[in-house]
């Protein structure tokens, strides 16, 4: 998108923004000196809630707020309480969030990034949050609609919201070497981060079974939570231990059982290929036939499409909206691997193909319900694509 007229929109959106909002916000911001914008691909809820739990655990008060699957606000004594709302999701929120964060009297706010479109992510950071410190997690092929169909073009969106005489913390090399420009320009120190090294976890309390065999993504989300939270001066230790105790979030990937006696991996999160994949590899593996249940969503086409590209290592069932005869065309049929071919919509032995949500669960019981003869012969079941939507709830089953 041209730069000047995300910055025409912006302005255009920030005036819309009622001015007792903007005076309690500006207040607010007085109030809470240290301010994290956390903004990026994946990883932005599981980021945020590792930073408010490395730097609560290093004696800074501090307020956690996230969005997506299901918002939350995490306070200070680490309860949460669900983001009540009595219309769609805006941007405003991250006005309250600040007002909530002066009356709690926290010291540190750190805030998901709530906007999709390029000019209003420059508005939750020039125009609400004027963030000290801020997040880009990663950026991946998502939401191509809205920030561009290349990863530059998605970085550059992100790029909203570095923050201004502040600092910048990401674990992808590809978003240090593109914003680094930007980030001058903001008079903004820009930090590539490492991840955290799983020697450095292994055997400490409250980390579990995470080892060398540690999910890449997970290690990348750690090590930008420890770097922020030493910068803030928290000694390593003890942010470690913060990060030990931090709650995952509600759309976090899981295994589910959202049909009696079929076990899944809900990777709807993931809305781009290679976070999916790597969730794949570090969850079920490789070794076993492999099942995707995608949830389309008729606003969502491109997001399918890449999905489709990218050769997904087993069968596929789309459900929820229809994506129509043109986009089958267009998308082809995976043979082997090895790209599209012809699209199909029936048939058991289809690669691809489409099944209406009130089917689904007679569909995946015939298919994934292991058998008595042969208990590990059925395929494994991976959930992707859109959170919203499913015909089961993923959360409490059916």
């Amino acid at each position: 998108m041209n730069p000047a007229a995300v910055l025409a929109s912006a302005l255009s959106f920030a005036i819309g923004i009622g001015a007792i909002e903007r005076f309690s916000a500006a207040k607010a911001r007085r109030a809470v000196p240290i301010r994290i914008h956390v903004n990026g691909t994946r990883g932005k809820s599981t980021v945020t809630r590792l930073i408010r739990s490395a730097l609560a655990e290093g004696g800074i008060p501090c307020l956690g707020k996230t969005t997506g699957t299901a918002a939350r606000y995490i306070l200070p004594d680490g309860s949460e309480k669900p983001v009540r709302r009595l219309a769609r999701p805006s941007i405003r929120e991250q006005c309250s969030a600040l007002v909530l964060g002066k009356k709690l009297g926290v010291r540190a706010l750190v805030a998901e990034c709530m906007a999709i479109k390029p000019e209003l992510q420059w508005v939750s950071e020039n125009k609400i949050l004027l963030s000290t410190i801020g997040v880009i997690t990663n950026a991946r092929i998502d939401h191509v609609e809205e920030m561009g169909g290349s990863l530059e073009e998605i970085t550059r969106s992100l790029g909203n919201t570095v923050p201004k005489k502040g600092i910048l913390f990401t674990s992808d090399p590809l978003v240090a070497g593109i914003l680094e420009p930007r980030a001058m320009e903001r008079q903004t120190k820009l930090v590539l981060v490492r991840a955290l090294d799983p020697e450095t976890i292994k055997g400490r309390p409250g980390f579990g079974r995470i080892d060398a065999e540690a999910p890449r993504w997970w290690l990348e989300n750690a090590g930008i939570a420890l770097a922020v939270a030493e910068f803030c001066g928290v000694e390593r230790d003890i942010a470690l231990r913060g990060i030990a105790k931090a709650k995952p979030d509600p759309g976090a990937a899981r295994f589910v059982e959202p049909w009696e006696g079929i076990r899944a991996l809900d990777a709807s999160a993931a809305n781009d290929p290679e976070s999916l994949l790597e969730l794949v590899r570090t969850m079920v593996g490789y070794d076993r036939e492999l099942l995707f249940v995608y949830n389309n969503r008729q606003d969502r086409l491109p997001r399918l499409l890449t999905f489709l590209a990218a050769g997904l290592p087993g069968k596929l069932i789309v459900t929820g909206a229809n994506p129509g005869l043109l986009l089958w065309r267009k998308a082809g049929r995976r043979g082997d691997g090895d790209g599209p071919g012809p699209a199909s919509t029936d048939g058991e032995g289809d690669t691809i193909r489409f099944v209406p949500g009130p089917r689904l669960s007679l569909e995946l019981k015939s298919i994934a319900l292991p058998g008595p003869e042969d208990p590990g012969k059925a395929p494994a079941l991976v959930l992707c694509g859109n959170t919203k939507g499913w015909p089961v709830d993923l959360y409490k089953g059916p």
